[in-house]
């Protein structure tokens, strides 16, 4: 009947809107996750950035150091 084909598919529909709000919860979820996972990542690496700049900076200080020795020496 008419009756009972309305109802199976309003039952249907609910189904249908249920599934999308699941659906775009988890895409939330799983943005959220991408978000964090990109932040640690572009925070760990300007961490190891900044870690090599200090370590070169430190090497170039000692070269310039000893540079600055052995033009005395000369003198």
């Amino acid at each position: 009947s008419i009756l009972r084909e309305s109802e199976q598919r309003s039952a249907q529909m609910v189904n249908e809107h249920e599934i999308t709000l699941r659906a775009r919860e988890q895409a939330k979820l799983s943005i959220e996750q991408a978000n964090q996972t990109a932040w640690k990542m572009r925070s760990a690496s300007i961490d190891y950035a900044r870690q090599k700049l200090t370590e070169v900076e430190n090497q170039l200080t000692e070269l310039l150091v000893e540079l600055q020795k052995n033009k005395k020496e000369l003198k």
